[in-house]
C-alpha cells in the first residue's frame, strides 16, 4: 500500500488536521479529494484545474503546452533557489 502520494497542486485541509494522517480518496464522480480519516470523511476538496467540458485537441494541446511552460519555470526557479542557498554556506 502507498504511503504517500505527489500531486501538482495543493490543496489545504486545515489546521485542524496538522500532524494528523489522513488518506485522500480520488472520487471522479464528484471531481473531488476526500479526506478521511478512520473510515469517516472529513472534508470534500473539488479537484482543480478541471474545465468540466469537452475540449478539442488542438485547445487541449495549447492548454498542456502552458502548463509545461509553467512547470519549468517553476522548476527553474526552485533549481535557482536552491544554487543560491548553497553558495551562503561556508
Amino acid at each position: 500500500m502507498a504511503r504517500c502520494v505527489s500531486i501538482s497542486a495543493s490543496y489545504y485541509v486545515g489546521r485542524a488536521l496538522a500532524g494528523q494522517h489522513v488518506a485522500l480518496h480520488l472520487s471522479a464522480p464528484k471531481r473531488a479529494w476526500l479526506v478521511v480519516q478512520e473510515q469517516q470523511v472529513l472534508k470534500t476538496l473539488p479537484l482543480k484545474g478541471l474545465l468540466g467540458q469537452a475540449v478539442r485537441f488542438e485547445a487541449f494541446v495549447q492548454l498542456m503546452i502552458g502548463q509545461a511552460r509553467a512547470e519549468r519555470r517553476l522548476r527553474t526557479a526552485q533549481e535557482r533557489r536552491a544554487r543560491l542557498g548553497g553558495s551562503d554556506s561556508p
